[in-house]
């Protein structure tokens, strides 16, 4: 890959696919090392094709990158149990012309909905997070995610189901 092409695609897809790595991982530290990780694979790829979709191919890196790393940790934790680094929350900003009351009750929903997201298994979240974060549609997931369109079909519907029960609970 031409360095050119590189910085191209950093400049145009950098912060989606950082801000897409912070939420898969919940943790600011291991999103830096997997937002390098993916530039650094797709630099070692040659074959990226620019008629097709670069973000989602991104993600789709990040994502398998990320699989990789968790089932490198789990068979370390079987080995020697390792205890995981603890959890960064993060709430967006707000803008000046939003009342207090309208920003504390933004944010108490937000972070309602952030954490029912973090609380669902990894597959599940992995899908919430490129369907509704990065706007993928279903066939552009599931091809990245090598599944079926009826799999990842069935587990954004798992996964809304989670999501509307715990949300549900949370506000009763």
């Amino acid at each position: 890959m031409e360095k050119q092409q590189l910085e191209k695609y950093i400049n145009e897809y950098g912060r989606d696919i950082y801000l897409f790595c912070k939420r898969l991982t919940q943790n600011k530290n291991t999103a830096d090392d997997l937002y390098q990780e993916t530039f650094l694979k797709l630099w070692e790829l040659d074959n990226v094709n620019d008629t097709e979709n670069p973000k989602s191919y991104l993600l789709g890196i990040a994502v398998n990158l990320w699989k990789n790393q968790c089932r490198k940790q789990m068979w370390r934790k079987q080995i020697a149990d390792i205890v995981p680094v603890s959890e960064e929350s993060q709430i967006e900003n707000f803008s000046a012309a939003d009342s207090v009351e309208d920003t504390v009750i933004s944010n108490q929903e937000k972070v309602l909905v952030q954490d029912a997201v973090n609380r669902l298994p990894e597959k599940l979240r992995i899908v919430v997070l490129l369907y509704y974060m990065e706007n993928l549609k279903v066939a552009e997931i599931a091809e990245q995610m090598h599944e079926s369109v009826s799999s990842i079909k069935s587990k954004l519907m798992r996964a809304r189901k989670y999501l509307r029960k715990e949300l549900e609970d949370s506000v009763l």
